[in-house]
């Protein structure tokens, strides 16, 4: 459906092939990406790479893309957007 991205972790520990069958069958939507984790241990660490990339994806839609302040300069941090005046 429009406006919706799928994106995916794959573990291909032992596994080929799963990365190019997720890219070709399963992600979709603007910016969709696949990630890979080359075996369970490497997963935490991937999956705090996909939350912050999809997390990050979402807050950059949320900015306001014309500021009615002229010198006003727009920050994020920990999630929240701030336009402050300089």
């Amino acid at each position: 459906q429009e406006g919706i991205t799928v994106n995916a972790l794959v573990i291909e520990e032992g596994v080929t092939g799963l990365r190019d069958y997720y890219r070709q069958n399963v992600i979709a939507g603007p910016g969709a990406f696949v990630l890979v984790a080359n075996s369970f241990r490497d997963y935490p660490a991937r999956m705090r790479e996909k939350l912050r990339r999809e997390t990050e994806r979402q807050l950059s839609m949320l900015a306001p893309r014309h500021s009615a302040c002229r010198d006003c300069v727009i920050t994020q941090s920990n999630g929240v957007i701030t336009n402050m005046k300089n």
